[in-house]
């Protein structure tokens, strides 16, 4: 297994499918070299429904009650198999290369992770601006080696807010961050966002 990527999920019902759906239609990767795992937060809307319509094609996971983003995201990186391994949200999307261009950038530069520029989005898809990875860092859209996190053991679970700003301060003591200037990430701005506010 090369890639793992990570979906973690809160009450998005409408959302949902689409982001899976990019996972699933990485093109030039074959279905055999990646694994997806969807990790649901105890959702109380139709999330899980939709969720579950992929059964046969992604690994599962539902918590029993809910426990937060990284606590839900270190579960699905404990249960990744992938050498490297994304954190996709459940409201944002990926280019159809992504795993293929950020592997290549991964494999043949002496970096730990490749963060990709990416396009803000409406909630259709409509791209509204494009950003770069360097001078607009997001928390998703990284292809991390898995190896690395684990070093640094995942996510601070005591944190509710702020853990990827968290995570990246202690990885970057230890590990080398590149960037890919290829819009792959697809970052939904709206008004949902797990802290109530907009997107940035």
């Amino acid at each position: 297994m090369i890639f793992s990527i990570i979906i973690t999920c809160y009450n998005r019902e409408r959302l949902i499918s689409r982001c899976i759906r990019s996972a699933l239609h990485q093109k030039n990767i074959n279905r055999y070299e990646y694994e997806i795992i969807v990790v649901d937060d105890f959702s109380s809307d139709g999330s899980v429904d939709r969720i579950d319509e992929f059964d046969s094609l992604i690994k599962i996971i539902k918590n029993k009650k809910n426990r937060g983003l990284a606590y839900s995201r270190n579960l699905g990186l404990r249960k990744a198999r992938g050498k490297y391994v994304v954190m996709l949200d459940s409201d944002d999307f990926l280019a159809e290369n992504f795993l293929f261009i950020s592997g290549l950038f991964l494999e043949n530069n002496n970096w730990d992770a490749a963060a990709t520029d990416y396009f803000k989005v409406n909630l259709k898809g409509v791209k509204i601006k494009k950003e770069s990875a360097k001078k607009n860092p997001i928390a998703c859209g990284i292809l991390f080696k898995k190896k690395c996190l684990e070093s640094i053991k995942f996510y601070n679970q005591k944190l509710r807010l702020h853990e990827e700003v968290d995570l990246m301060k202690r990885f970057l003591k230890k590990f080398k961050l590149g960037f890919v200037h290829l819009p792959l990430y697809r970052y939904t701005k709206h008004k949902k966002s797990l802290t109530g506010i907009d997107k940035k």
